[in-house]
């Protein structure tokens, strides 16, 4: 679907294409990664084969169009050893040989190529094909038995894309990728007389390097325009110094001539006259989820708020401390706790707090402020508080409990934990 808007939209913009029009011919090769093929036998899953990773080769001709459109013909070949085959029933089998591949396939590309611009020379292009595959099996043998050699041509198809670059006017380099898929097909290997053929499908991802050469392209046409002079510019106005009413030198929003403190720290509020009023900053604490370090809703939501103060103050630091109900080992509380004050330190570093104004620390269960024999209290003692390092006379700081959506989102508590404590 991709392909058909692209090529719509190139077929409704000839002029935007019409560049270097012609034929050429190229030669591709690169790594081949063959997928696990699952074999079948009657439509039986009989174990998987697995392939090393190999090569291709290949030769290409086409033309180049006015519209953006390239057809081409693709003669490709690829080959990979065997590694090894994994029975259905379990385990693997040392497995040697090969399989290889010969493919006829028709494609049609769509390609940036523009008359000038980056586009002239730099060519990124999309699209696919379809054709045939022989696919082949040779020199096996399974578990130091050798098996019979056999191939089938099938339809198979390709979706492709790459960059092409001009070396020079008429030759490419690419860099490219093909996904190649073949319908399924039959293989007499077995040395068991009377046995059923084995049925595998071809997929190989191919990354490769391809050069191209155009012959048939227009030359260049060469426009001579007259150089007409130009009368120079007129002088640039001399500048006009600022008014110093205007200027507002400590960024407090009040000019300097009505700032009446100037030199205020910046992300203080202040008055008409610039000067700092009293700020209160409130530091919600936060709850989480039984045996959790992840933000809860209504978490985020008073985090969003305490990132909101904490931003415009250069002054104020604040330890986020983390807690946890008894339930679990002291150790793994301290943890715990710990990983539940660096979330909350993350969250508010994202949301533009100064990291260095930030201290994480885990307390573990030893700081309860609830009793921890009900599901409400270990609820509350699984949280987050705030404690102020250090804070300018200008702010206020009001430590507050949670709220309680955030108490509520965190009274998740699995049934065994409840029994434990007689609920």
């Amino acid at each position: 679907m991709t392909l058909c808007g692209l090529a719509c939209a190139a077929a409704l913009s000839p002029s935007a294409f019409a560049a270097d029009a012609g034929a050429y011919l190229g030669l591709e090769g690169g790594v081949n990664f063959l997928d696990d093929e699952i074999v079948r036998e009657d439509g039986t899953n009989i174990g998987r084969m697995r392939y090393k990773n190999g090569y291709m080769g290949g030769l290409t001709v086409g033309a180049w169009t006015d519209i953006g459109l390239r057809p081409e013909i693709e003669l490709g070949y690829r080959r990979n050893k065997l590694a090894l085959f994994h029975p259905a029933t379990g385990g693997s089998i040392a497995t040697t040989g090969f399989a290889d591949g010969y493919s006829v396939m028709g494609n049609l590309w769509w390609e940036a190529n523009m008359p000038s611009g980056p586009f002239h020379w730099f060519h990124p292009y999309l699209g696919g094909g379809a054709g045939g595959l022989r696919f082949g099996l040779h020199q096996l043998s399974f578990d130091h038995v050798p098996y019979h050699h056999d191939f089938d041509t099938v339809f198979a198809w390709q979706a492709g894309t790459g960059i092409a670059f001009n070396l020079t006017r008429d030759v490419l380099l690419g860099i490219d990728y093909r996904y190649l898929q073949s319908n399924i097909a039959e293989f007499k290997i077995s040395p068991a007389p009377f046995a059923a053929p084995e049925e595998m499908r071809y997929r190989a991802n191919t990354l490769m390097l391809s050069m191209q050469a155009r012959f048939g392209v227009a030359p260049d046409v060469v426009v001579v325009r007259e150089e007409v002079p130009v009368a120079a510019p007129p002088p640039p106005p001399p500048p006009v110094a600022p008014d110093p009413c205007s200027l507002d030198d400590d960024g407090d929003g009040v000019g300097n001539c009505e700032d009446k403190c100037p030199g205020t720290a910046r992300g203080f509020k202040v008055d008409a006259t610039g000067c700092v009023v009293q700020q209160t900053v409130v530091l919600h604490n936060i709850n989480f989820e039984f045996n959790k370090d992840t933000l809860t809703g209504p978490a985020r939501d008073t985090l969003n708020e305490i990132a909101g103060t904490l931003r415009g103050q250069r002054e104020l630091y604040v330890e986020i401390g983390g807690h946890t109900d008894s339930i679990g080992s002291p150790q793994y509380n301290r943890n715990l706790s710990q990983r539940r004050a660096d979330s909350v330190m993350r969250y508010l570093v994202g949301q533009g707090v100064e990291a260095s104004h930030l201290t994480a620390r885990g307390y573990g269960e030893d700081v309860p402020i609830a009793g921890n024999d009900t599901e409400d209290g270990r609820a509350e003692n699984r949280r987050v508080e705030f404690k102020v390092l250090q804070q300018p006379p200008e702010v206020k700081v009001v430590p507050a409990a949670s709220t309680e959506a955030s108490k509520a989102a965190a009274k998740t508590e699995p049934p065994r934990i409840k029994r434990q404590h007689g609920q």
